[in-house]
C-alpha cells in the first residue's frame, strides 16, 4: 500500500514540481560532465605535455571544486525538498487524521525519496553521458586535439563519483525530511494553508533614504575598481569594493520593497488599471520577504555572468595571441659572437667580436652537421640579426626627441614617459638590424606585412603598443637614421607591426629593416631559424619535438662555445594557454552551478508563494476575473521576480567585466568580449529561461488547484 501511495504521489508531483526534478537531473548531468573530462577522447588524444598539465592542474582542482559544488547542490536539494514538504503539509495532516502514524508517513517519504533519487540519477546520467560528448568537442577545440575520428566515451570514474556524491545528498535529504515530518502536529498541518507571513510596511521616506545610500555606495564601489583602477595598489581596495557592492545590493532590495508600491500609487491611471493593484502588491510582498535571498541570488548571477564572460574572453584572446605570435612550431637562435666589449665610463657597448666561423653559417646546416636528422624539420626560414655599436635607441629617435618629449609631457603619460626615458635617449640598448630579404622571408612564414625598400630607405618593426606609438611619432617626423656609415630615411610613416621571435604576446621592442646592400656579415649578432616539425598532427609533432629537444641538449653540452636558445609553440601553449583553458573550464563549471542554484531558489520561492496565495486566486475568480487575466497577472509577477536580481546583476557585471578586462589586458578587446558575452547570454537564457517557464507552468497548475 505504501509503495503504491509513494508512486502515486511522485506521479502527481511531477506535474506541479517540474522545477524540483529539473534541478535534480540538471545537477547530476553537470556533475557528471565536468568530472568525466579525463576519460573523454579529446583528453586521450592530447600530447604527453598536455596530459601532464591537465593531470597536475585539472585533477586536484576538479576534486576540490566538486566537493564544494556537491555541498552547494546538497543545500539546494535539501531546500527544494523542504519546499515540497511544506507544500504537502495538508496532505500529511489528512494521512494522520485517517490514522496513519508518523513512522508510516516517514516511510512514504523514504520511498518517495528513493524513487526520486533513482529517477533523477538515471535521467541525469543519461543527459550527462550524451552532453559530455559535446564537451569533448569543446575540450578538443580548446586544446587543439585531433578529433578526426569521433568515439563515444562513457566515464566509469565519473559515473561512480556522481552516484556516490548524490547518494550522500539524498541520504541527507531523507534525514531532514523525516525529522521535519516527525515534528509536525496534526492541528498545524491541517491549518497550514491559513497561515501567512507577517509583512511589515516600510516607511517610504526611510526607504528612499536607504535607496539613495545604497546607490551612492554602489557607485563608489564601481568607481573604486574602474575609474580608480590606476591607483589600485593592493587587494584591500578590491575587498572594500566587494563589501560595499554586497551591502549596497542588500540596501537597494530592502528599500525597493517600500518604494515600488508608493511610486506606482502615485500614478492612479496605472495603479488602477486592470489587475495592477493585485500584481504590484504581490510583487511588493515578495520582495519584502526575500531581501536576503534576492541579494544572494543577485550576487550569484553577477559572479556567473562575470566569470563566464571574462574567462571565455581571456581564453579566446590567448588563443588568438598564440596563432598570431607563435605561427610556427619552433625558433632556434644561435649567438654569432664570442665577446662583447663594454665601456663602463661611457656606459655603452663599444665592440662585438664576430669570429669567421659564424659569418656564412646557417643554423640548419650547423645542426645537421652535428647529427640532426634532416626530416625532423620542414618549412625552414633563416635570418640574421645584425648590430652597429653606434646605432642605439638614442640614435633611432635622435631627430624626434623634442617632439616626442613634448607630446609625452603634454599628455602626462607616465607609461609612455618611462619608455621615452629608457629607449629614446643615448644608452646601451643596441637596435637590431635585419636585411630586407631576410625579413620578407620571415614575414611570409609568419603571415605578417612585408616591406619594399629603396637603397636609402628603412622600416621600423615592433609590436609593443607604447613602442609603436613612439615609433610612429618619429616616423611621422621623417626621422633619419645612420647605420654602418650610411644614412636612411623612413619608407613608411607608420610602424610595421611585426616580430622575429615567437612568444605568447607582444614582445618586440623594435628593430629596423634596411636594404641587403647596407649590411655585411662582419656585423652579425646572431642567427635565427623558424621552422615547423615535419608531422601531420600534434602527436607526431610531439615525438619530433622530443627528439629535437634531446638533440639540442646533447649538442649544447658538447659545444659550450655556442650560445643557443630554443622556444616552441607547445612550450608557449603549456605555459599560458593550458592554465587559462583550465581556468575557463572551472569558471564554466562554477558559473553553471551558481546559475542553476540561483534560478532554482527563485523558482521554488515563487512556487511557495503560489501555494500560499492559492486562496487569493480563488477569490479573484469569484470576483469575475477570467483565467486569461489571472494568468497574465501571474506571468507579470514571476517575470518581475526573476528580472529584478538579473538586471542588477547585469549592471554589476558591466563594471566587474570592465575591471577584469583592465587587469587582464589581453582580454580587453571588444571582439573577444562581445563573443564571450554572447555565449554567456545564450547559456543564461537557456538555463534561466527554462526555470522561468517551469515556474510559470508550475504556478499555474498550483493556483488552478490541479
Amino acid at each position: 500500500m505504501l509503495f503504491k501511495l509513494s508512486l502515486k504521489n511522485i506521479k502527481k508531483s511531477m506535474k506541479d514540481y517540474t522545477v524540483y526534478f529539473l534541478t535534480l537531473f540538471l545537477s547530476v548531468a553537470v556533475f557528471y560532465i565536468f568530472n568525466s573530462i579525463q576519460d573523454q577522447q579529446a583528453y586521450i588524444t592530447m600530447t604527453s605535455q598536455e596530459h601532464g598539465l591537465f593531470t597536475t592542474m585539472w585533477a586536484p582542482i576538479i576534486r576540490e571544486i566538486s566537493v564544494i559544488v556537491s555541498i552547494v547542490l546538497g543545500i539546494l536539494i535539501v531546500y527544494a525538498n523542504m519546499f515540497l514538504i511544506k507544500r504537502r503539509k495538508k496532505e500529511f495532516g489528512v494521512y494522520m487524521l485517517l490514522g496513519m502514524s508518523k513512522i508510516k508517513i516517514a516511510l512514504v517519504i523514504v520511498l518517495e525519496t528513493v524513487f526520486v533519487a533513482i529517477l533523477s540519477l538515471v535521467l541525469g546520467l543519461i543527459l550527462g553521458v550524451f552532453a559530455s560528448q559535446m564537451m569533448t568537442v569543446l575540450v578538443a577545440k580548446m586544446f587543439e586535439s585531433n578529433m578526426d575520428k569521433f568515439v563515444f566515451v562513457f566515464s566509469p570514474n565519473s559515473f561512480g563519483q556522481t552516484c556516490l556524491y548524490f547518494s550522500v545528498m539524498y541520504v541527507v535529504v531523507l534525514v531532514f525530511s523525516t525529522v521535519a515530518v516527525s515534528r509536525y502536529k496534526l492541528i498545524n498541518l491541517l491549518n497550514s494553508a491559513k497561515k501567512n507571513e507577517r509583512i511589515k510596511i516600510k516607511n517610504p521616506i526611510v526607504s528612499t533614504v536607504i535607496f539613495v545610500i545604497g546607490v551612492a555606495m554602489l557607485g563608489y564601489a564601481y568607481w573604486l575598481v574602474t575609474g580608480n583602477f590606476e591607483n589600485i595598489r593592493d587587494f584591500d581596495t578590491i575587498l572594500i569594493a566587494i563589501i560595499l557592492g554586497s551591502v549596497s545590493t542588500f540596501l537597494i532590495f530592502w528599500s525597493l520593497s517600500g518604494l515600488l508600491l508608493k511610486i506606482a500609487q502615485s500614478s492612479k491611471r496605472f495603479y488602477l488599471k486592470g489587475m495592477n493593484i493585485f500584481v504590484l502588491r504581490q510583487i511588493d510582498s515578495k520582495i519584502n520577504t526575500t531581501v536576503i535571498g534576492m541579494t544572494i541570488i543577485c550576487l550569484m548571477l553577477f559572479v556567473t555572468i562575470s566569470m563566464l564572460s571574462v574567462s571565455i574572453a581571456l581564453r579566446n584572446a590567448l588563443t588568438s595571441d598564440l596563432d598570431r605570435f607563435a605561427p610556427v612550431d619552433v625558433n632556434i637562435t644561435v649567438d654569432c659572437y664570442d665577446t662583447i666589449t663594454y665601456d663602463e665610463n661611457e656606459g655603452k657597448i663599444i665592440g662585438v667580436n664576430n669570429p669567421e666561423e659564424f659569418k656564412n653559417m646557417k643554423v640548419s646546416e650547423l645542426l645537421t652537421s652535428y647529427g640532426l636528422k634532416k626530416d625532423i624539420l620542414k618549412e625552414v626560414a633563416e635570418v640574421g640579426l645584425y648590430v652597429d655599436v653606434d646605432f642605439t635607441g638614442g640614435q633611432l629617435f635622435k631627430d624626434s626627441r623634442d617632439k616626442i618629449y613634448d607630446t609625452v609631457m603634454a599628455r602626462h603619460d607616465e607609461v609612455l614617459g618611462d619608455y621615452y626615458e629608457g629607449y629614446t635617449k643615448d644608452n646601451i640598448n643596441l637596435v637590431k638590424i635585419m636585411k630586407q630579404s631576410d625579413y620578407n622571408q620571415l614575414a611570409e612564414m609568419y603571415h605578417i606585412d612585408k616591406v619594399d625598400l629603396s637603397d636609402n630607405e628603412y622600416a621600423f618593426v615592433c609590436n609593443i603598443e607604447v613602442m609603436k606609438e613612439l615609433g610612429n611619432m618619429a616616423l611621422e617626423n621623417g626621422n633619419r637614421i645612420t647605420v654602418l656609415s650610411k644614412t636612411y630615411q623612413p619608407k613608411y610613416r607608420q610602424v610595421i607591426e611585426g616580430f622575429y621571435q615567437i612568444a605568447d604576446s607582444e614582445n618586440e621592442y623594435g628593430f629596423v629593416v634596411i636594404p641587403d646592400s647596407g649590411i655585411t656579415e662582419d656585423n652579425l649578432y646572431y642567427r635565427l631559424m623558424a621552422a615547423n616539425y615535419n608531422g601531420n598532427d600534434k602527436i607526431e609533432k610531439e615525438k619530433l619535438e622530443n627528439e629535437f629537444d634531446e638533440f639540442v641538449v646533447k649538442w649544447c653540452a658538447d659545444n659550450k662555445n655556442y650560445g643557443i636558445f630554443t622556444i616552441s609553440r607547445s612550450e608557449i601553449f603549456n605555459g599560458n594557454m593550458g592554465a587559462s583553458t583550465i581556468i575557463a573550464f572551472v569558471s564554466i563549471y562554477i558559473s553553471i552551478v551558481f546559475l542553476i542554484t540561483g534560478a532554482a531558489i527563485l523558482s521554488l520561492k515563487q512556487l511557495t508563494e503560489s501555494t500560499d496565495n492559492k486562496e487569493k486566486y480563488t477569490i479573484l475568480r469569484k470576483l469575475g476575473c477570467d483565467e486569461k487575466m489571472i494568468n497574465k497577472a501571474l506571468f507579470q509577477q514571476i517575470a518581475v521576480f526573476f528580472l529584478m536580481p538579473l538586471l542588477l546583476a547585469v549592471i554589476h557585471s558591466v563594471f566587474g567585466i570592465t575591471f577584469a578586462s583592465l587587469a587582464l589586458t589581453r582580454a580587453y578587446q571588444f571582439s573577444y568580449l562581445i563573443s564571450s558575452i554572447i555565449w554567456t547570454a545564450v547559456i543564461l537564457i537557456i538555463v534561466y529561461g527554462a526555470y522561468f517557464i517551469a515556474t510559470y507552468v508550475g504556478s499555474k497548475n498550483i493556483i488552478k488547484g490541479k
